[in-house]
């Protein structure tokens, strides 16, 4: 990863940088005024911090301007920004974060590598530091008051504490000279009768979130520079509340895995401290979880469902995860239940988050049982399981409109009419294989409860549903399944990985052989391979081999916007940004139809694995270990890959830094998928399936069940199994296969606190 360069002249673009520990940065390349250091790993607290670079010229002070801006550069520990001013004076402005443990450092050099076109003596430099503060996972920094009191410093440097929810934060600004040499002189000066600041944040205003936010100044140091010095600031961020820490929520508290694979075990890791920092309260005081970070703070009800095993089942948080569930449930009765909500709005334009609430309950009742407060929720999901079995029972499909799936960006066209980006109207296929999954899984949990009935009802729905999705689905080759029906009952057969993600829905339903054998399972992914779907840095969302046949004169509609559309038809689109073909395209085209989204991994990893297709799995994994441990994201995992990997085998991350459902999705892909593991019976039955550790390395893995906590060793050709109760008397029912063979009968088990169990396995 040392070769990796990046270059832009495009005033547009937003580049990011990150260490674990510290946070990420993000820069604008147009130099807007204040340059976003948010720390992300650091308690509960964002930070943002920028440096406003003057000097003086011939007796004159000047403001480094965005209009002095050239080009930004980027590797993977520095960014660097080249500015020249109208004297013909170059400034090299560079943000390194290459050693978390020494902070951040922000260095201004005087013309170097640059022809200076004036006669240049000493100059003098200023640097203010900006500051603002605010709770992590605020939509912006500043979006709240925060007070600042000033320390006594020590020269060359301040220091900046603040309250902040209880919290006491600390930041340190040190000032240093040429080859790191720290100043004597030049102290920081307190800026008299220094107001706050509005700055205007336009990038934050287009994603609908704040216009400015409120930055403080406080202090200014100047120095004297000769031409090739350099003034460098040194930022560092402490939380030095020990009892603060030790009430924080953490997954590693609950779920820990320590492997032969050091590299897998911090990947593990950090995603699962990721993802806790999104489980916040919202405004209105109930619990959800934050579909990302900085700017994709809504909860998003999809997003929280699939990533909701890792948030909340595997990590231990039950109580949290019955509250979630059973207050949205009761939040949206007789409602359409949202696609996700924010302090101001709601939005309901989904038709995937009511069959995906159905399975997340499903997983909380296998791992929780019925409680009490589960119990005042099972009116209203019968109500809403019914409704679809009525559905599947008469041989028909679900409806919707052709941006209601989780594939629903949309433009708008020059008289404001919305467009789908990727139209699906009007039967997707995952969500014919969610509502069936939903309708399979609830006839067993409502059987279990002796409901004989509405078992019989949904299991028939459900056997239809599966019926007419092969009939109406699977394409005359045997291997190509139609991605939905279009409102005239043709089938669209564009390739995309929507196929996985219904079909690992049926498999989690225990009802995907009902729908395709094996030997058409493996066809079906060996062709998604062929044809360039599912690659080893990731999972496309169009093959760049098909195309999607829109049914609008979208090329007339949008005046030739994007390169990709032509003949009426969206093509391939591997780059989710903004400038590319010289401003020309918009991201909005490239979302589902190219692009890489992280989070699909997981349903492509297990499918291949059912299949026997280890080494396209295998990829798949080490793509997401080498993003989580060395990627730009800084311990997390984005939103967004590009399509076409520039820096093959890894591909670039673009969107949202910090994504849930991409870090929720690697502790599935872990915990379920190469380990095996599953919890059903109200938390008081393990599945495990030995037979995919063959070439997974060794490792010790412990968690919480309802009833005590589990410890899995895996050594060689030996696993340890240890069950510690929570209350005298309990066990442990342990369901073992070792053997992919179905006619391989199970092995069971009964687990109490003194007796581990030790399972010889078998590799064949």
């Amino acid at each position: 990863m040392k070769e990796m360069h990046f270059e832009t002249t495009n005033p547009d673009c937003e580049l990011f940088l990150s260490s674990e520990g510290v946070g990420f940065l993000m820069l604008s390349a147009s130099s807007d005024s204040l340059r976003k250091w948010q720390g992300l790993t650091v308690a509960d607290v964002s930070v943002c911090a920028g440096v406003r670079w003057a000097f003086e010229f011939k007796g004159q002070r000047h403001t480094l301007l965005p209009g002095h801006w050239r080009y930004t550069e980027r590797d993977t520990s520095t960014i660097t920004r080249h500015f020249e001013t109208n004297f013909g004076l170059w400034f090299v402005e560079r943000w390194d974060w290459g050693q978390p443990d020494e902070g951040l450092k922000v260095t201004l050099s005087t013309g170097a590598d640059h022809e200076v076109k004036s006669a240049i003596d000493d100059i003098s430099i200023s640097a203010t530091p900006l500051w603002t503060l605010s709770p992590a996972g605020y939509p912006s920094c500043g979006g709240i008051d925060a007070t600042l009191s000033l320390h006594p410093a020590s020269p060359g440097e301040i220091q900046i504490q603040a309250q902040l929810l209880d919290i006491p934060v600390k930041i340190k600004c040190q000032k240093v000279s040429l080859n790191d040499a720290p100043l004597k002189a030049g102290e920081w000066q307190i800026l008299q009768d220094a107001q706050p600041e509005r700055i205007p944040t336009p990038k934050d205003a287009c994603r609908g979130e704040q216009f400015e936010r409120e930055v403080l100044l406080t202090h200014e140091c100047t120095l004297g520079l000769k031409m090739g010095e350099k003034a460098q600031l040194v930022f560092s961020f402490e939380n030095s509340s020990e009892e603060h820490k030790r009430n924080i929520v953490r997954v590693s508290d609950q779920v820990s895995l320590d492997c032969e694979s050091e590299s897998l075990t911090t990947a593990f890791t950090n995603c699962a401290e990721s993802l806790n920092q999104l489980i916040r309260s919202r405004a209105d005081g109930r619990l959800g979880l934050q579909a990302g970070l900085p700017w994709f703070t809504q909860f998003w009800t999809r997003d929280m469902c699939h990533s909701f095993r890792a948030a909340f089942l595997w990590s231990g948080r039950f109580a949290d995860g019955q509250a979630l569930i059973t207050d949205l449930w009761m939040q949206t009765k007789g409602r359409s239940i949202p696609n996700y909500t924010t302090t101001q709005t709601t939005t309901n334009n989904s038709i995937d988050a009511l069959p995906l609430l159905l399975l997340t309950t499903a997983d909380l009742v296998d791992h929780t049982g019925w409680t009490a407060l589960m119990e005042t929720s099972l009116p209203e999901i019968e109500h809403r399981l019914l409704e679809a079995a009525r559905v599947f029972a008469s041989n028909d499909l679900i409806r919707h409109g052709p941006a209601d799936t989780w594939m629903d960006a949309q433009k708008h066209t020059s008289l404001g009419v919305q467009i789908a980006c990727s139209p699906r109207a009007d039967r997707a296929f995952e969500i014919q294989a969610f509502w069936i999954s939903a309708l399979h899984r609830w006839s067993e949990l409502l059987g279990k409860k002796g409901n004989i009935q509405l078992n019989a009802t949904l299991a028939n729905a459900a056997a239809r549903g599966l019926s007419t999705l092969r009939r109406l689905y699977l394409g005359t080759d045997g291997k190509s399944w139609a991605d939905t029906l279009r409102p005239d009952n043709t089938p669209d057969f564009s390739l995309r990985p929507n196929i996985l993600l219904g079909l690992s829905a049926l498999h989690r339903a225990d009802c995907l052989l009902k729908l395709m054998s094996h030997s058409e399972l493996q066809k079906c992914l060996e062709n998604l391979i062929e044809m360039n779907v599912i690659m080893p840095y990731g999972v496309r969302t169009l093959s760049p081999e098909t195309s999607v046949r829109h049914s609008l004169p979208i090329n007339e509609l949008f005046d030739d916007e994007s390169a990709y559309i032509h003949e009426n038809k969206i093509h391939f689109h591997p780059y989710h940004e903004f400038g590319s073909r010289h401003g020309l395209e918009h991201p909005d085209w490239a979302y589902h139809n190219g692009t890489i989204w992280p989070w699909l991994s997981n349903s492509a990893c297990e499918l291949l694995l059912i299949a026997g297709l280890n080494e396209p799995a295998e990829q798949l994994r080490n793509t997401l270990v080498f993003h989580a441990n060395q990627g730009i994201q800084g311990g997390a995992l984005p939103e967004l890959l590009d399509g076409l990997s520039s820096h093959s085998p890894w591909s670039w991350p673009k969107g949202a830094p910090h994504q849930a459902w991409s870090e929720a999705a690697f502790i599935h892909m872990i915990v379920e998928e190469w380990m095996g593991i599953r919890i059903v019976n109200i938390g008081k039955t393990l599945q495990l399936d030995s037979s995919k550790w063959k070439g997974f390395p060794d490792f010790s893995f412990e968690f919480t069940v309802q009833n005590g906590k589990i410890q899995i060793n895996k050594y060689g050709q030996t696993s340890r199994i240890q069950f510690t109760a929570k209350e005298s008397g309990a066990l442990l029912e342990v369901v073992h296969r070792m053997n992919p063979a179905a006619e391989e009968p199970l092995q069971i088990y009964k687990l109490n606190r003194s007796e581990p169990l030790i399972l010889k396995l078998c590799f064949s």
